[in-house]
């Protein structure tokens, strides 16, 4: 028996272990890669969560302490309508590093068209608070504050998301980075209405 058939055997089995390599290897980063970004984006969904809940709280707890709604006057606690103290009071004080990193991504209800302050919600409020902050609502409407936090790569100081993008493979033509945006939502009830 010669040993020249057990030299081509190992010379197969070589071949094709290197030939695997070659196809399963980039397979296996690919997949581990993807896994990677997408417990980011989780992550990041729900530090935000976690921030639009804290502001909704403690906006509902402002609003209770300044006083609720008065059906007599027409008049709404200051908090409802001044941004300037909603972010001295609030928004510039929940950070989350490169996630919540400016109080410019906290907004209202996105499907209330052009909101940019939190969205109220206040039964028999006869009046729109500006940027349409403050909706008409039937009386038997719940009371409610509505915040939206948006995560968008490459704004307000975020780095971009993904971090690595996997468009430098095909010469730029399928870019990923700063197109994915990430919005969380939380609505807390109001208090003495």
């Amino acid at each position: 028996m010669s040993r020249y058939p057990a030299r081509g055997v190992k010379g197969a089995f070589i071949a094709e272990g290197t030939a695997a390599i070659f196809f399963v290897l980039p397979l296996l980063m690919l997949i581990i890669y993807v896994a990677f970004e997408v417990s980011k984006a989780w992550l990041i969904k729900q530090s935000m969560a976690a921030a639009c809940r804290e502001s909704t709280r403690m906006l509902a707890e402002e609003y209770a302490k300044e006083g609720s709604y008065n059906q007599i006057s027409g008049a709404v606690p200051d908090i409802v309508t001044d941004r300037a103290a909603q972010n001295t009071l609030f928004f510039n004080n929940i950070r989350i590093k490169n996630i919540v990193n400016s109080s410019a991504q906290f907004t209202g209800d996105p499907q209330v068209a052009g909101s940019t302050n939190p969205t109220w919600v206040i039964p028999s409020f006869n009046c729109a608070a500006p940027n349409g902050s403050a909706t008409l609502q039937l009386p038997t409407a719940t009371p409610t504050v509505t915040v939206t936090c948006t995560y968008a790569g490459g704004t307000n100081g975020l780095p971009p998301f993904p971090d690595w993008d996997p468009g430098i493979w095909f010469g730029g033509k399928f870019s990923l980075a700063n197109t994915f945006k990430l919005r969380s939502e939380a609505t807390y009830r109001l208090e003495n209405q």
